[in-house]
């Protein structure tokens, strides 16, 4: 299982820290996946999307897995490549290459507390084969938002955007998963019979 915890990370330091944990933490994993990845986002509150955005790339199967609405109606899309990650053609975050993903099914967990960016990794997987979500509604944060600063000096945030996933559906509220859980449910043993159902059936 690969978890994906939320990050505030602003220097590049902070960036290639989170990065490099993740990247470590699929490459040691990776040997002992047969069936599929369990990727958890249970508990990811956001903050800042690239870094995180970053390690779920080689689990994502598209170039284009996320836009942005705008409140004008225009659409931001967000474009991965091998090494970096652009959001209208300007370069977001940059990377070293992580090792393919050689397995292709996925269930993705997430629940209440998987909030804003977190949210956002959740709608970069919705529409792709072989990915099935588990657990609860997210918190309903699917947004865009912009800090903007005020004569006294206090900040505003602002919502600006609105995620569209790869199907072109608006979402900015929460986002149910395919499979609903419990509470009283652990989640991972879930995904993981999940998983070896599917490679039985295989």
């Amino acid at each position: 299982m690969l978890t994906l915890p939320a990050t505030s990370a602003q220097t590049d330091d902070e960036y290639a820290a989170y990065i490099d944990a993740g990247h470590a933490a699929q490459e040691s994993l990776g040997p002992e996946v047969t069936c599929g990845w369990v990727l958890d986002l249970r508990g990811n509150t956001g903050g800042n999307m690239w870094p995180m955005l970053a390690v779920a790339t080689p689990f994502i199967d598209t170039s284009t897995p996320i836009s942005f609405e705008r409140v004008d109606g225009t659409l931001q899309q967000v474009i991965l490549e091998d090494d970096r990650a652009l959001l209208d053609g300007s370069v977001m975050v940059a990377f070293q290459p992580a090792d393919p993903v050689p397995v292709a099914s996925i269930v993705l967990l997430h629940n209440e507390t998987t909030a804003s960016s977190g949210e956002a990794i959740v709608a970069t997987f919705l529409g792709q084969n072989d990915v099935t979500t588990m657990g609860r509604d997210t918190a309903g944060l699917s947004t865009g938002n912009e800090s903007e600063s005020l004569t006294d000096g206090a900040q505003i945030i602002l919502t600006t955007s609105t995620f569209v996933d790869r199907t072109g559906l608006l979402l900015g509220g929460s986002i149910a998963p395919d499979i609903q859980l419990a509470d009283t449910d652990d989640g991972v043993l879930e995904a993981r019979d999940l998983l070896d159902q599917s490679c039985g059936a295989e």
